[in-house]
């Protein structure tokens, strides 16, 4: 009896472990999508660039550049809700570029605990979002693992559609780029990774973590890498830091913090170090025990779907919500769920005369035959959302483009008074000191007059 109980406790937390899945992009993980420090990344139309290395068809080592245009900035943090929404749109029965979900289920998948509405996680959750939807990918070698090789790409990463009222318990709608999405269903162009320690990382062991559980899976040590790629590029570190830095601070706090979780090999066997000339080194990574185990993959029931946890949530039981989900397609179950939904949240329950499960299941019975249509009120909800959504966008967009210019007219002015030149020469300083890192001419150029900027937006917003 007692391994019998210890037999289904193990099979439980392997099932919890397998549900919170993570899925990453093969070629998102090989760099990082903005700088790993919220205080440069957290920026409005932040522009981050960072280069990757490949091979190509002839074995031949080249270097492909990519671009992120994120308008209201980005954070490290955000990939945690990009990956992990992958995750669970890939989780699902029916896999489609639309997922669709109330924010508790989401939140519950995702493993954050605190899923009080209007609580620090939700209003986390929501604003990025906004910063996932606001972004721009382009790349020119990325690789399409449909056509098997490397290609000029360009897109967004996904689209939502959320209720205005904060308080609302409805579903969020969650569309991905179909570019980016039909990369991501590819076998070759994606990694599953559990979401659950990924979780308990810091961004730079994140960022690690996922770069080597690339090579990890088909390989025991990895090839040697340069370590101002690797902090530069691929974990995102300021090209303001010193190699040394990253090596001796950064790089070592995440390999020990891998190692503690298997991920590295454990001893000196963990991490190889090798010098090529003054200031540049190579580091060579060697995978832990923890890479033994079969590779992750999403499991769920039907249970765990999400459709289940919106017909539940109407109190729907087991029996039905199986005959629903078999029965009818499912644009029409999250069309006349939401209908519910807005009418409990509109009207009350003093509205549905035998309960929401009963009005759920009359309406789909006669819209499935099309002799049932959407209520009036139902649009008049539908287009209150609409024009309060285009207010709050418009009213948000004309104040931050009055912010925009007055900062931008603060920073002018600031260098048009810089009589002693001091501006010139912190640029000139940083540029030296890139160059010196080993970064080209061009490269220390643009980084430099970057970081001058992104001082000086700092420094006008806190005036």
């Amino acid at each position: 009896m007692a391994r019998t109980a210890q037999a289904r406790q193990e099979i439980t937390t392997r099932r919890k472990s397998v549900r919170q899945c993570g899925l990453g992009q093969l070629t998102l993980v090989e760099h990082a999508l903005c700088p790993v420090d919220p205080k440069l990344s957290l920026v409005e139309n932040l522009v981050h660039q960072s280069s990757f290395q490949y091979f190509d068809r002839n074995r031949h080592a080249n270097q492909g550049t990519a671009t992120v245009r994120a308008a209201l900035g980005l954070s490290a943090v955000d990939e945690l809700f990009l990956w992990g929404l992958l995750g669970i749109t890939f989780a699902q029965a029916n896999v489609t570029s639309e997922l669709w979900a109330t924010p508790y289920y989401l939140l519950k998948q995702l493993g954050v605990q605190d899923t009080r509405q209007g609580g620090r996680n939700f209003v986390q959750f929501r604003e990025s979002l906004r910063r996932l939807a606001a972004l721009r990918y382009e790349s020119d070698a990325f690789y399409d693992p449909i056509r098997a090789e490397h290609r000029q790409v360009a897109f967004g990463f996904l689209s939502y559609s959320l209720p205005y009222d904060l308080k609302s318990s409805r579903a969020w709608r969650i569309v991905w780029d179909p570019v980016f999405f039909e990369f991501c269903q590819v076998a070759g162009g994606r990694l599953f990774f559990d979401l659950g320690l990924y979780r308990q990382l810091d961004p730079v062991s994140r960022r690690l973590f996922l770069f080597l559980s690339k090579i990890f899976w088909r390989r025991r040590t990895s090839g040697w890498i340069d370590v101002s790629q690797l902090g530069h590029n691929i974990l995102g570190i300021s090209p303001s830091v010193a190699v040394r830095d990253i090596k001796a601070a950064k790089i070592k706090r995440a390999v020990q913090r891998l190692t503690d979780l298997k991920v590295l090999a454990s001893g000196d066997a963990n991490v190889r170090s090798r010098k090529i000339s003054k200031g540049r080194y190579q580091l060579q990574f060697t995978r832990g025990t923890y890479f033994d185990r079969q590779k992750m993959s999403p499991s769920f029931t039907l249970r765990d779907a999400a459709e289940w946890d919106i017909l539940n949530s109407l109190q729907l039981t087991e029996a039905n919500i199986r005959f629903v989900l078999r029965t009818y397609s499912p644009n029409k179950i999250r069309e006349w769920a939401d209908i519910t939904m807005a009418a409990q949240e509109r009207f009350g329950n003093k509205f549905f005369k035998k309960g929401t499960a009963a009005y759920l299941l009359d309406n789909l019975k006669h819209a499935a035959t099309g002799n049932r249509m959407p209520p009036d009120w139902w649009y008049e909800v539908r287009r209150e959302e609409q024009d309060r959504h285009a207010s709050a966008f418009y009213q948000q967009h004309f104040t931050e483009e009055r912010s925009k210019q007055s900062q931008a007219q603060r920073i002018k002015s600031m260098l048009a008074s810089d009589a002693q030149g001091t501006y010139a020469k912190i640029v000139q300083e940083t540029f030296d000191k890139l160059v010196s890192l080993g970064q080209s001419p061009q490269e220390a150029q643009r980084h430099a007059a970057q970081l001058l900027r992104q001082h000086l937006e700092r420094q006008t917003r806190q005036n």
